[in-house]
Protein backbone atom coordinates (compact mmCIF):
# COMPACT_ATOMS: atom_id res chain seq x y z
CA UNK A 1 0.00 0.00 0.00
CA UNK A 2 1.48 3.18 -0.52
CA UNK A 3 1.00 4.98 2.23
CA UNK A 4 1.49 8.66 1.18
CA UNK A 5 -1.12 8.34 -1.43
CA UNK A 6 -3.90 7.12 1.20
CA UNK A 7 -3.08 10.12 3.28
CA UNK A 8 -4.07 12.15 0.02
CA UNK A 9 -6.88 10.59 -0.51
CA UNK A 10 -8.04 10.35 3.12
CA UNK A 11 -7.61 14.53 2.92
CA UNK A 12 -9.66 15.00 -0.05
CA UNK A 13 -12.20 12.70 1.25
CA UNK A 14 -12.82 14.76 4.07
CA UNK A 15 -12.65 18.25 2.42
CA UNK A 16 -14.54 17.08 -0.37
CA UNK A 17 -17.05 14.96 1.45
CA UNK A 18 -16.48 12.06 -1.38
CA UNK A 19 -18.88 9.18 -2.05
CA UNK A 20 -17.08 6.05 -0.56
CA UNK A 21 -18.62 2.11 -0.99
CA UNK A 22 -18.01 -0.96 1.24
CA UNK A 23 -17.91 -4.12 -0.98
CA UNK A 24 -17.18 -7.45 0.33
CA UNK A 25 -14.98 -9.82 -1.18
CA UNK A 26 -16.85 -12.64 -0.08
CA UNK A 27 -18.05 -14.77 2.61
CA UNK A 28 -14.13 -15.84 3.32
CA UNK A 29 -12.49 -13.25 1.50
CA UNK A 30 -12.61 -15.54 -1.24
CA UNK A 31 -12.74 -13.06 -3.96
CA UNK A 32 -9.98 -10.94 -2.95
CA UNK A 33 -7.27 -12.82 -5.11
CA UNK A 34 -9.24 -11.64 -7.70
CA UNK A 35 -9.80 -8.23 -6.57
CA UNK A 36 -5.79 -8.24 -6.54
CA UNK A 37 -4.96 -10.00 -9.33
CA UNK A 38 -7.21 -8.19 -12.02
CA UNK A 39 -7.49 -4.87 -10.80
CA UNK A 40 -11.15 -4.96 -9.95
CA UNK A 41 -13.77 -5.23 -8.11
CA UNK A 42 -17.06 -7.07 -8.85
CA UNK A 43 -20.12 -8.25 -8.06
CA UNK A 44 -21.48 -11.54 -8.26
CA UNK A 45 -25.30 -12.51 -9.11
CA UNK A 46 -24.12 -14.10 -12.60
CA UNK A 47 -27.70 -15.63 -13.55
CA UNK A 48 -29.15 -12.17 -13.34
CA UNK A 49 -27.29 -11.29 -16.48
CA UNK A 50 -26.41 -7.87 -17.38
CA UNK A 51 -27.75 -4.78 -15.24
CA UNK A 52 -28.04 -2.83 -18.52
CA UNK A 53 -30.79 -4.47 -19.31
CA UNK A 54 -33.16 -3.22 -16.39
CA UNK A 55 -34.10 0.08 -16.51
CA UNK A 56 -35.26 0.61 -13.29
CA UNK A 57 -34.87 -0.51 -9.92
CA UNK A 58 -37.85 -2.43 -10.11
CA UNK A 59 -37.64 -4.46 -13.06
CA UNK A 60 -34.13 -5.43 -11.40
CA UNK A 61 -36.26 -6.56 -8.05
CA UNK A 62 -38.61 -8.07 -10.25
CA UNK A 63 -35.26 -9.68 -12.35
CA UNK A 64 -34.17 -11.39 -8.83
CA UNK A 65 -37.56 -12.68 -7.85
CA UNK A 66 -37.52 -14.69 -11.29
CA UNK A 67 -33.61 -15.41 -11.43
CA UNK A 68 -33.35 -16.33 -7.38
CA UNK A 69 -37.05 -17.36 -6.78
CA UNK A 70 -36.27 -19.20 -3.51
CA UNK A 71 -34.54 -16.08 -1.63
CA UNK A 72 -36.48 -14.21 0.73
CA UNK A 73 -38.23 -10.65 -0.23
CA UNK A 74 -35.91 -9.06 2.13
CA UNK A 75 -33.24 -10.34 0.92
CA UNK A 76 -34.10 -9.87 -3.06
CA UNK A 77 -34.52 -6.29 -2.01
CA UNK A 78 -31.28 -5.46 -0.31
CA UNK A 79 -29.67 -7.36 -3.39
CA UNK A 80 -31.30 -4.89 -5.58
CA UNK A 81 -30.48 -1.68 -3.83
CA UNK A 82 -26.65 -2.91 -3.43
CA UNK A 83 -26.86 -4.10 -7.24
CA UNK A 84 -28.01 -0.94 -8.66
CA UNK A 85 -26.27 1.21 -6.73
CA UNK A 86 -22.78 -0.42 -8.26
CA UNK A 87 -24.39 -0.10 -11.64
CA UNK A 88 -26.19 3.41 -11.38
CA UNK A 89 -24.35 5.32 -8.92
CA UNK A 90 -20.69 4.04 -8.50
CA UNK A 91 -18.36 6.97 -10.68
CA UNK A 92 -15.29 7.01 -11.50
CA UNK A 93 -12.67 8.52 -8.59
CA UNK A 94 -15.02 7.21 -5.74
CA UNK A 95 -13.33 5.51 -2.86
CA UNK A 96 -14.06 1.75 -1.98
CA UNK A 97 -13.57 -0.27 1.08
CA UNK A 98 -12.99 -3.47 0.60
CA UNK A 99 -13.91 -5.79 3.49
CA UNK A 100 -13.66 -9.57 4.92
CA UNK A 101 -15.15 -10.56 8.09
CA UNK A 102 -15.75 -6.86 8.79
CA UNK A 103 -11.85 -5.77 8.80
CA UNK A 104 -10.59 -3.01 5.87
CA UNK A 105 -8.23 -5.70 2.99
CA UNK A 106 -8.18 -3.04 0.86
CA UNK A 107 -8.85 0.53 0.04
CA UNK A 108 -8.73 1.74 -3.79
CA UNK A 109 -10.09 4.23 -6.25
CA UNK A 110 -12.76 3.30 -9.37
CA UNK A 111 -11.08 3.54 -12.61
CA UNK A 112 -13.67 2.53 -14.64
CA UNK A 113 -17.59 2.72 -15.39
CA UNK A 114 -19.40 -0.33 -14.57
CA UNK A 115 -18.71 -3.17 -17.57
CA UNK A 116 -20.06 -6.83 -17.92
CA UNK A 117 -18.23 -9.78 -18.89
CA UNK A 118 -20.41 -12.00 -21.40
CA UNK A 119 -17.32 -14.84 -20.63
CA UNK A 120 -15.88 -16.05 -18.10
CA UNK A 121 -15.55 -16.31 -14.46
CA UNK A 122 -18.46 -15.70 -12.18
CA UNK A 123 -17.84 -12.21 -11.65
CA UNK A 124 -19.00 -10.58 -14.48
CA UNK A 125 -20.37 -7.33 -13.30
CA UNK A 126 -17.07 -4.68 -12.51
CA UNK A 127 -15.49 -2.28 -12.88
CA UNK A 128 -11.59 -1.27 -13.04
CA UNK A 129 -10.07 -0.22 -10.05
CA UNK A 130 -6.54 1.33 -8.88
CA UNK A 131 -5.87 -0.37 -5.14
CA UNK A 132 -4.03 2.94 -3.20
Amino acid sequence: MNILRIQQVWVQFKEEKMNYWLLSSGKDGELWPTFWNYKVVALGWSKLGDLRNYKTWEELKDGLMKTYPDAKSGSRRNWATQLWGFYQSLQVGELVFVRSYGAIIGIGEVQSDYEFLSEGDELKKRTAFSFL
